[in-house]
Parts: structure tokens; C-alpha cells; sequence
């Protein structure tokens, strides 16, 4: 697989790169070696092009990535978060960061408030 990166320029895809995002992403999570691996493997499923030899740009590997880490790896939403930062922080235009009003818009769509002070267990205390 071939991928167009922002420049234009088109290069080999490389799985590792896809792996270190994540492993970096997650740092500090106990993610093995085979979690990484499936989870690269579930991505590239995704990514592969309908046309082989047709380049997959890097902004649709990103978006699967980070629409991955939100639904199939055992990782907390900071390496989410983590993940998107970098990504969407490089990216320009649309759905990019330009500045911190961007993330928090980004994290206010993706982490609305009114979710996070929902209790989660009731505690039957005392």
C-alpha cells in the first residue's frame, strides 16, 4: 500500500509508524505487543484502497486511527486525546487545530460535559 502524505509526496506504508502513534499515544498503558499489532491490523482492514496502487492519503489513515482508538482498543480516552492532538494539530483546514479554542471545541463535541459528571456506579456506602 501506498501512501500521499501532506506534501504530496507518495511513500511505502509503514506499520511501525502506525504502531509508535499508538504505543506513544498510550504511554503509560499496559498495551502488549499483540494488542498493538491487531490493532494496526483492524486499520490497515479499513484503509487498504479499492483501487491497489491508488495512494491512501495520510489524513484518512489518521482519522481511522483515532475513530479506532475510540472504539476498539482497551486504551483510556487520554491516549485518545493524546492521539488527536498530534494528528489534528497537524492538520490545516477543516476539522484541524489551529489554536486551543479548536481542542477544546473538539473535546466539548467528543467528551460533552454533561457525560463526564454522569455517575457510573451507585455506591451503596454505609
Amino acid at each position: 500500500m501506498q501512501v500521499r502524505k501532506r506534501d504530496g509526496s507518495i511513500e511505502p506504508f509503514r506499520r511501525e509508524k502506525v504502531a509508535l502513534g499508538i504505543t506513544k499515544a498510550a504511554s503509560g498503558q499496559s498495551l502488549g505487543a499483540g494488542v498493538i499489532d491487531a490493532f494496526v491490523d483492524r486499520v490497515l482492514d479499513r484503509v487498504a484502497p479499492e483501487a491497489p496502487g491508488l495512494p491512501v492519503p495520510t489524513h484518512d489513515i489518521g482519522q481511522v486511527v483515532l475513530d479506532q482508538l475510540n472504539d476498539e482498543l482497551p486504551a483510556t480516552d487520554v491516549a485518545r486525546i493524546r492521539f488527536a492532538m498530534v494528528y489534528l494539530g497537524k492538520r490545516r483546514g477543516k476539522g484541524g487545530f489551529r489554536d486551543a479554542l479548536d481542542l477544546l471545541r473538539w473535546l466539548d463535541v467528543n467528551y460533552p460535559v454533561s457525560n463526564l459528571m454522569k455517575p457510573t456506579a451507585v455506591c451503596r456506602c454505609g
